[in-house]
């Protein structure tokens, strides 16, 4: 499992990035606070 994350010029306003799937191309908003969390999660499952 990979990830990619992007960090855009609406990351500055709303303090959120985008976490695409490599393998599937899903994506989702993350807030940044949440990135930790939203990715350890992710990786347990792996």
């Amino acid at each position: 499992m990979r990830f990619c994350v992007t960090v855009d010029f609406d990351s500055l306003d709303d303090r959120a990035i985008t976490v695409r799937d490599r393998d599937t191309m899903a994506q989702e908003r993350v807030p940044l606070e949440n990135l930790e969390q939203y990715l350890t999660e992710r990786l347990r499952g792996a």
